[in-house]
This record gives structure tokens, sequence and C-alpha cells, in this order.
């Protein structure tokens, strides 16, 4: 099979156009959130950091932090983003299945909306080496697509399945959507993760209808 975990290039050409509204620039409010649970001065790997929107804040409270991701162009933004806003943002460039950093050094690892690009396959090899990158009684911070996404947009759009639980969605308008996503039950989530204790997890509708997401925290055991 050939690669799957192909989105970057879609990612990368968006922000090499300048193509970044006020959806990639603003932190969630329920990233926002875990400063509390987390505190300052901790080892933070932003995997799939985009253009730095949650990993300039974590920077600002005095974490030290590192945005991975794929797509160059995002992170060159970040670099920038890093020195107007007077902080230090460790970029590095990779593929989230291959983590080139040592056992055990993160302490806290958010990637929103990232790890579900790709199949089964890439998505099990990222999960296993986040959990390798972590500390014992590490935090993960992610979201997943729920498998009642793709039925509802199997109604609306061309859908096609090319491996167990991975679609590729053509529609009038170019999106990432294009490229391999991985959806899963409660069930299926949870095995995937079964190495790590769940803290909590949940399902929420993002900024479209019908845009769900799984949400959950999960600590290395």
């Amino acid at each position: 099979m050939s690669k799957t975990d192909t989105a970057y290039q879609y990612w990368n050409t968006e922000w090499d156009n300048k193509n970044v509204s006020e959806k990639w620039t603003e932190a969630e409010p329920e990233v926002l959130a875990t400063f509390e649970k987390i505190g300052k001065s901790k080892k933070i790997l932003d995997l799939g950091a985009g253009v730095g929107r949650h990993s300039l804040p974590f920077a600002q409270n005095d974490c030290e932090v590192t945005a991975f991701d794929a797509a160059e162009s995002g992170l060159a933004s970040i670099e920038q983003l890093g020195k107007k806003n007077g902080v230090f943002i460790k970029t590095v460039l990779g593929k989230m299945d291959q983590l080139p950093f040592a056992n055990d050094y993160f302490e806290h690892v958010l990637s929103w909306n990232t790890i579900y690009h790709g199949n089964h396959d890439i998505l099990i090899d990222t999960v296993n080496e986040i959990k390798r990158v972590l500390k014992p009684g590490g935090t993960f911070h992610g979201t997943m697509l729920p498998q009642r996404r793709i039925e509802l947009l199997k109604n609306e759009y061309d859908c096609k399945e090319i491996s167990k639980n991975t679609w590729i969605i053509n529609s009038d308008s170019e999106s990432d959507k294009a490229h391999p996503h991985y959806y899963c039950s409660a069930n299926e989530l949870t095995a995937i993760f079964k190495d790590f204790e769940f803290n909590w997890l949940t399902m929420k509708e993002h900024d479209t209808p019908n845009s769900w997401h799984w949400h959950f925290m999960i600590e290395k055991l």
C-alpha cells in the first residue's frame, strides 16, 4: 500500500500560500485549560503544531516547547511567531510515526487534529512513539475522528474506504479530506490506547455542523 500520511502536503501548501485563518491561529480553550494541570517549566511536545497556535501559549507559560510537524512552511511561521513574542519555540521537521526524541523525554504531548491522518498502521506506530517519548505519568491530550463522523459524511460526499477505518472524501471544495483519515468507535479508540490510563474521553462538535471529534486526556502508565 502507498503511504497514507500525506495530509501534511495540503497543509504545507496552505501555510506557504498564507491561507491562515483565525481558526488556525487561535488556541483552543480546552488546550489552554490544561495549563493548571500541567504547570510551568515542563517539557511539552506539540505534535502537529501547524502554525503554532498552541506552541506559543505553552511557551508563554514558561514551558520548554518543541513544535513538531511534517509541514515545513508551518514551522517557519512558528519560528517567526516565537521571535515576535519574545519566546523560544524549538521547531522540528519530521513524520509523526518516527519521532526523533529520546525515550521518556516529554512530560506532556499535545496533538490536536493530527494523529488520525493516515491508516491504522501509521496510527499505531504514532501511538507507540508517543508512549515512548512520554515519561511515566506523563499526559497526552489528543483528538480523533469518530465513526459517527464518516457515516454522516457518506450521506453528503463520495467517500471511499481504502483500508480498515481509513477513508478519503471527494468533494467540490479542496480540503485535506482528499487525503486519508482514520475514523473509529470509542471501543476501538480505547483499544488503540490500551497502554494508557484514561482521565476522560468525550465527543465534541467542532466549528461546523456534524464536525464530531473524540477529545481525550490520557496518562502513560
